[in-house]
Parts: structure tokens; C-alpha cells; sequence
């Protein structure tokens, strides 16, 4: 469980913003799937759905 606990090495405040614009994108992708996950969909599907959404060329007007 040592995984999911905080690095306490990590200096936040010396990250750099590609550092921190990796975790947001991590963040945003997580919602995607689990925004996307109900109904359930064959893995394939689900991956091309996720992908399209949080591409930077994504169109927020067009339904998923």
C-alpha cells in the first residue's frame, strides 16, 4: 500500500509546470473513464471514447 501514499521526498512547490500539467492530465483522463465506464462498453470502446475526450483537438460540442 506504500504506492498509494504521498512521496514525502516531493517538493511541490519546486515542480515544474510540465511536471505539473503530467499529473492534471492524469487527473482529467481518470475522470473520462470513470465518467465514461457507465453503461458498461467493450474495453475497445471505452479506450476510443476516453482517447477522443481528453485529446487536446477534442470538440466539447460533439456528443459522445
Amino acid at each position: 500500500m506504500e504506492i498509494f501514499s504521498p512521496n514525502h521526498n516531493c517538493d511541490t512547490m519546486r515542480m515544474s509546470g510540465t511536471d505539473l500539467a503530467y499529473i492534471g492530465d492524469v487527473i482529467f483522463e481518470l475522470y473520462a473513464r470513470s465518467r465514461y465506464v457507465w453503461p458498461p462498453k467493450r474495453t475497445s470502446e471505452l479506450q476510443t471514447t476516453v482517447v477522443e475526450c481528453v485529446r487536446g483537438t477534442y470538440d466539447v460540442g460533439k456528443p459522445v
